[in-house]
């Protein structure tokens, strides 16, 4: 259709949008959000503001300067830096066994800081490098080294493994460095020895003495060896008193003239003449360190040495009886010395028979006429002497036997001993009484322990006054 135009025919929408007040609106909260940000910046800044002050309130710090040695000083720092890391990562943590951990830490840094002072102050005092170090004398180990050096090399050993125990190094620290340190003794150890070794012991007798213990002489011998027998690694003794003793620290009287050690060993061991001029060259084997030192030489000296000063000591002290044993029913009963003494001693009382006195004290006879012993008789039973009443005797007899020549019994009255110490026993025949030996009854018929008892056992042994145990016959 030829000049016809277009017609919009919808609805046509009426903009009623307030631009200005969405563009206020906008930015009002672009505002807000930057505001907000702030904020959030702000409270994240005072967070880390906090953190940062709460860690460094949390850090510890100790001066480790006056330590000396590094490894100590390193093992310190090690333990510091242990603790900043743990106390920085909890600096927020109010759990009181987490604070707890944290103070006992500190705690221990400290007593481990003044711990590691006093090694260090030791290390320095008994350093090779120092003067003073090198005239101190040290226990070594096997090897020849210190053990004062093992000590240290083993506390830092511990501190790097975290096995270190600060109480148990506490308690040690005297031993582990000064107790290193050999002793000048004044005195020779081996002194003490005769001193600690002497008590009560029981002798094969079952007496008690007292003096120096069975066994002492070997166990004196081999502690003495153990002392003065040189380190074989580093030629070097115990101590400085062990070295006097054996070099010139000791003197012995032989034939009344005096020797040092090494004398004496060269005169009665080696056979040596003039040892009291000898030079000190020819004594070189005998001097640990030297060119000339031998072994075999040097230990058979010590050995000479020990059993010398052995004699020397031992010498004087004598073993004491300090209680007898409670003797045994055999011992009681069996005739001592003591009773020997009594019944050969002299009397007061005595009554004759012919020519020959029988002891008629109290104590030297004993009446055995209830006992009822009976004895058979002939003329040769009675001991000469006896004069007249030998005689009646053989009246008797002949009558009583006729041409028999047999015995005849008598009754055993007294049994006891002669002026002569001849044991006898008093018997009745008939219408008198005679004596006749007492070896010739059985010793069987007297009460063990008795004074018959022991008269006969004297009897026996044919003992008279002044032996012990045996005597010349008895006169008869």
């Amino acid at each position: 259709m030829a000049g016809e135009g277009l017609f919009f025919t919808g609805t046509v929408l009426k903009n009623n949008r307030n631009l200005l007040s969405e563009e206020n609106s906008r930015q009002q909260l672009a505002m807000q959000q930057e505001q907000l940000e702030i904020q959030k910046q702000g409270a994240a800044d005072k967070r880390k503001a906090q953190r940062q002050e709460g860690f460094k309130k949390s850090q510890s710090s100790y001066d480790l300067s006056s330590i000396q040695d590094p490894k100590l000083r390193l093992a310190l720092a090690n333990k510091v830096k242990e603790l900043n890391k743990f106390s920085g990562d909890n600096w927020d943590n109010d759990d009181p066994e987490v604070q707890s951990q944290i103070q006992d830490m500190r705690s221990n840094i400290t007593s481990l800081a003044q711990y590691a002072s006093q090694v260090d102050t030791k290390m320095q005092l008994y350093n090779p490098l120092n003067e003073e170090s090198n005239n101190l004398r040290y226990n070594q180990n096997e090897d020849g080294s210190r053990i004062i050096d093992s000590n240290y090399d083993a506390i830092i050993s511990e501190m790097e493994s975290g096995t270190f125990d600060l109480n148990s190094r506490s308690a040690s620290f005297k031993n582990d460095f000064d107790g290193q340190i050999k002793k000048e003794d004044t005195i020779p150890a081996y002194k003490a020895f005769f001193t600690e070794n002497q008590g009560d012991f029981l002798g094969s007798d079952n007496n008690t003495y007292h003096g120096l213990l069975p066994g002492s002489k070997e166990e004196f011998l081999n502690d003495f060896k153990n002392d003065h027998v040189i380190n074989a690694s580093t030629n070097d003794f115990k101590s400085t008193q062990a070295e006097k003793t054996y070099t010139s620290g000791e003197t012995f009287e032989i034939d009344g003239h005096y020797y040092t050690g090494l004398e004496a060993y060269l005169l009665e061991v080696e056979g040596q003449r003039n040892v009291d001029s000898i030079k000190e060259s020819e004594l070189a084997r005998f001097i640990p360190g030297s060119e000339s030192f031998n072994e075999e030489d040097h230990n058979k000296y010590v050995d000479y040495l020990g059993g010398k000063i052995w004699d020397r000591e031992s010498k004087g002290i004598k073993s004491r009886l300090t209680q007898r044993a409670e003797p045994t029913k055999e011992e009681k009963d069996k005739i001592t010395q003591e009773d020997i003494d009594l019944y050969t001693g002299p009397s007061k009382a005595n009554i004759n028979y012919g020519d020959v006195e029988f002891k008629f004290d109290n104590n030297l006879y004993q009446d055995v006429t209830g006992s009822n012993i009976k004895v058979s008789l002939t003329p040769e039973t009675l001991i000469e002497g006896q004069g007249q009443l030998q005689e009646t005797f053989n009246d008797e007899y002949i009558s009583d036997v006729k041409e028999d020549n047999r015995p005849v019994e008598g009754k055993v009255l007294w049994v006891g001993i002669t002026s002569d110490n001849r044991p006898v026993a008093t018997v009745k025949y008939g219408s008198g009484q005679y004596l006749i030996p007492l070896a010739t009854i059985s010793g069987k018929k007297f009460k063990a322990g008795s004074t018959a008892y022991k008269l006969y056992q004297l009897a026996s042994q044919d003992v008279t006054k002044g032996e012990s145990t045996t005597a010349n016959p008895a006169p008869r």
